[in-house]
């Protein structure tokens, strides 16, 4: 399934809250066999395709890694950046959105919505 992304703030966040729950999840499972190790790097590859490392340098929260944003959209490549993800990739991205912490309120919010427009992808 293909995942697009435009150049709405919805989007950006859509993309944040996915890359940050990948991250953080991630971090947090001490023990995960070859086959989880490797379906989250082939994830976390596809994202780092499709941005770039914020100018700011922030990191994201949990981890060492430098926070990345959407790459800009070129009209002359298309309006779209796409995500192409398959069924397992799709179901771990959400299951690691539903596993962050994240802090009751907007972030909380914004996490459901993700995960809402993810699940919409799967039927």
């Amino acid at each position: 399934m293909i995942l697009k992304f435009d150049s709405t703030n919805e989007s950006k966040m859509r993309f944040e809250y996915i890359l940050h729950g990948m991250y953080i999840t991630g971090n947090r499972i001490q023990q995960k066999g070859l086959a989880v190790l490797k379906r989250e790097i082939k994830i976390l590859d596809k994202l780092e395709m499709i941005s770039k490392p914020c100018d700011c340098g922030k990191k994201i929260p949990g981890t060492d890694e430098i926070d990345r944003e959407l790459n800009s959209i070129v009209p002359e490549a298309g309006p779209l950046l796409t995500l192409d993800i398959d069924a397992n990739e799709l179901d771990m991205v959400i299951n690691y959105i539903g596993n962050v912490p994240w802090s009751f309120g907007k972030s909380s919010r914004n996490a459901l919505a993700t995960i809402e427009w993810l699940k919409e992808h799967d039927r």
